[in-house]
């Protein structure tokens, strides 16, 4: 691809090719690429928090935490961090456990169905949304009602939550 094909960029891959985005007016979006591109970003952190917080005072004690890739950089570790952080403070006892989006469909099902195996979870907090539709498709099949949290709460995963 050329630069002169594009009247601007918006990404929020860790990835992102330095010498385009350099060539272009770039706006990075919850991932820091370099000092000079602008980055828009929520309180990752915070937001954990207050996912933990959520999940806390609807009562659930035992807790994993999922995340989508375990090598993941932010905005997904400052989640991560934000919700460990405070259900320490609180001295609640959780698990973490990751899921692969570089494996096929098939695995990732394989590994949803072990760590469900019991359904010993009261509350599932996922890293991001697409990690709990997952989780919650997965629920769904083994008639096991968990609460499923997810982060990032954009419209169209709002409205895709409302028909799954």
């Amino acid at each position: 691809m050329k630069g002169d094909e594009f009247g601007g960029m918006i990404t929020s891959l860790p990835e992102t090719p330095l010498p385009l985005a350099r060539k272009l007016p770039t706006v990075s979006f919850d991932r820091p690429i370099s000092r000079e591109i602008p980055l828009v970003s929520c309180d990752n952190y915070g937001g954990g928090r207050l996912l933990a917080q959520a999940v806390l005072k609807r009562g659930a004690k035992q807790i994993l935490i999922l995340c989508g890739r375990q090598q993941d950089l932010s905005p997904i570790n400052e989640r991560l961090r934000g919700m460990m952080d405070y259900f320490q403070k609180q001295q609640t006892s959780f698990e973490t456990a990751y899921l692969d989006f570089t494996s096929g469909n098939l695995l990732k099902q394989v590994r949803l169905a072990k760590l469900l195996t019991g359904q010993k979870y009261e509350a599932i907090c996922c890293s991001d949304d697409i990690t709990a539709l997952l989780v919650k498709q997965r629920v769904r099949q083994l008639s096991y009602q968990p609460l499923v949290t997810g982060f990032d709460g954009s419209n169209f995963v709002r409205n895709f939550f409302r028909t799954c």
